[in-house]
């Protein structure tokens, strides 16, 4: 979201979560609290060793990339290229 939404100013993540996802759901919630998740590992490194729940990543994956696709179709349709694959939702 930094290139979506740059902003010199530290720790204005939040802004860019409920700019980009701003639909009144409660994904706003969700993706703070993994990145604070996945942002303090080099400081407590026994969480890094913890599974993780990998089915509610791929939930966020997919909300996101529906988001990319429905807000900015072009950088939708660049991202696909740029990983070889074609659009997950058709």
């Amino acid at each position: 979201m930094f290139f979506k939404y740059p902003n010199a100013v530290s720790g204005n993540n939040d802004k860019r979560v409920v700019r980009f996802f701003g639909d009144g759901t409660n994904t706003n919630s969700l993706v703070k609290r993994l990145t604070n998740e996945f942002s303090h590992l080099e400081e407590f490194v026994d969480r890094s060793s913890q599974p993780m729940d990998y089915s509610e990543v791929a939930t966020l994956a997919k909300f996101v990339m529906k988001k990319m696709r429905d807000n900015d179709k072009d950088q939708f349709e660049h991202f696909l290229l740029s990983i070889e694959q074609p659009d997950p939702f058709i």
